[in-house]
């Protein structure tokens, strides 16, 4: 019998974002592929399991790590779960976090992106906890880590490049991404692209026609996803275009969200600037469906299932030229120069006029490369081949 650990706090929240969905679908999926009478499954969490997981197999184990102190979590409460020998897992499956201190050899970490290397500003102005946790961490590192999200990313990532046994990444892109930035070699990799919901995210011979016609994003709304040249960009196409098309952005605010609002009211643009705030996946796929045209600005992305996603449902979709979404969007997709807002509304505006049917066989073709029972199923191979 092999014990395969999972962390799964990052799943088990009742709003999620990227990577809390991608471990999520994992986990659902590994309840499909796995085998009772040989595997083992311990998950650990912070909390019980919400609702919408509770329905994972009876035989898993769940081991509820919430006793004193709340911060930290990772490093003092998981890490003392594997200082007990019989409480071991052979293997430990790190998805979307960081590897505790003390952990077993065969631990499997994901990689998402390196965004925190290349956009080094846009992360480190923001802290998790307080001030106090800020100094105590700098004090135990000797001045190296505090807590803005670089410090935390960054140390996440060089402890997984020496402790991992094995690392996912999750796009060819990133996986180069890593190598480039850290002394990596390629035995040590391997590359599992995410997937997407294809219950919920599928073509609909009977569109609904919205009395508004909109251009979408979804995605955290700050400058990271590149969101002020968007807003650039949508007003060269209202003021000078006069595209008929509104701007719907769904998301929750992040870094640099009131330079945001104040660029739209600079712009003159608040009539036509949506913003929808956090928007629950069961409405998603609809506003996907009916969106005139689904754009993705991003600077850097380590993949890009939202690309994937407006593919899925037959909509266009205008976005960066970067390397993981020309890895994810293929020929499907019109591609833009996200640093300059006037190549961005070109490009939007070719997009809108192109033919619908064309770009719906494109997509469609595309999306068939990828999905979530795929990458489960790597994923479990890569886990099972970590067992000496």
């Amino acid at each position: 019998m092999i014990t395969i650990g999972i962390d799964a706090s990052r799943a088990n929240v009742r709003q999620r974002t990227g990577t809390e969905w991608y471990c999520y679908y994992l986990l659902k999926n590994f309840a499909r592929i796995y085998d009772p009478t040989q595997h083992h499954i311990v998950l650990y969490l912070k909390e019980p399991l919400v609702a919408d997981l509770k329905d994972l197999p009876a035989d898993w184990e769940i081991r509820i790590l919430r006793w004193p102190p709340k911060l930290l979590w990772t490093q003092l409460r998981l890490s003392l779960t594997m200082l007990v020998p019989w409480l071991r897992p052979d293997v430990l499956f790190i998805p979307a976090h960081t590897i505790p201190l003390i952990h077993v050899r065969n631990t499997v970490y994901v990689a998402h992106d390196l965004g925190f290397e290349r956009n080094a500003a846009l992360y480190a102005n923001t802290y998790i906890g307080g001030k106090i946790l800020h100094w105590l961490i700098k004090i135990l590192t000797l001045g190296k880590y505090g807590t803005t999200e670089l410090d935390y990313h960054r140390y996440s990532m060089r402890f997984a490049v020496r402790h991992a046994k094995k690392i996912i990444t999750i796009s060819e892109f990133t996986k180069h991404e890593l190598q480039n930035c850290y002394t990596v070699s390629d035995h040590k990799i391997a590359v599992v692209h995410n997937g997407y919901d294809r219950t919920s995210y599928y073509e609909t011979p009977n569109k609904v026609t919205m009395t508004q016609s909109y251009l979408f994003f979804v995605g955290r709304i700050e400058l990271k996803k590149n969101i002020n040249n968007l807003i650039l960009a949508f007003a060269e196409l209202k003021h000078t275009r006069h595209i008929p098309e509104q701007l719907w952005l769904a998301g929750q605010p992040g870094f640099g969200y009131e330079q945001i609002t104040q660029l739209v009211k600079d712009q003159k643009l608040e009539r036509d600037v949506k913003f929808l705030g956090y928007t629950e996946a069961s409405a998603l796929p609809d506003l996907m469906r009916q969106a005139s045209a689904f754009i993705f600005p991003s600077h850097y992305e380590g993949f890009g299932i939202p690309v994937l996603e407006a593919l899925a449902v037959g909509t266009k979709v205008a976005c960066s030229d970067i390397g993981a979404l020309r890895e994810v969007g293929g020929e499907a997709c019109w591609f833009f120069n996200q640093t300059d807002p006037h190549h961005m509304a070109q490009t939007i505006l070719t997009c809108l006029q192109a033919d619908q049917s064309v770009a719906r066989q494109k997509s469609l073709t595309q999306v068939k490369q990828f999905s979530w029972e795929r990458c489960a199923e790597q994923t479990w191979q890569v886990l099972l081949s970590q067992v000496d």
